[in-house]
């Protein structure tokens, strides 16, 4: 019994590893995707990427209000970089990101699926080791 346990445990710890590191690179392709789309690249790349954090987002974000809000977000964050003067040539981390939206209030609702990602990705652990020790709590 004993031995048919540490193989259950070895199991299930490898599977927690596999299931936390698949939640770090998602994140991670979250960020690259929420930067991209602040900084207006082309619609091919926002694909892209979408296709790949689908599995993120699903039941929490809306696909095709998202694709739409994409559009749009690039002239909204100029608009408020350029009109706040906030002196910003590219949006290279996500604290700017928030830094721009918060800085026009109403862009949280007009690009709610936007504004949505973004908690999300603030929510989920960055690293392996913080997420063990949200799992853990």
């Amino acid at each position: 019994i004993v031995s048919t346990t540490r193989n259950n445990d070895a199991l299930f710890v490898r599977i927690e590893d596999e299931a936390l590191t698949l939640i770090v690179l998602t994140t991670t392709l979250v960020q690259e995707f929420i930067i991209v789309v602040a900084n207006g690249a082309c619609a091919s790349t926002i694909d892209e990427v979408g296709v790949e954090i689908q599995a993120f987002i699903v039941n929490d974000i809306s696909c095709e209000r998202s694709k739409q809000e994409c559009a749009t977000v690039p002239d909204f964050y100029r608009t408020v970089i350029d009109g706040k003067e906030m002196g910003i040539k590219q949006i290279t981390k996500i604290s700017t990101t928030i830094d721009v939206l918060n800085a026009e209030p109403i862009g949280k609702s007009m690009f709610h699926q936007f504004n949505k990602l973004l908690r999300l990705y603030l929510t989920v652990p960055v690293t392996v080791t913080t997420a063990t020790a949200e799992q853990s709590f």
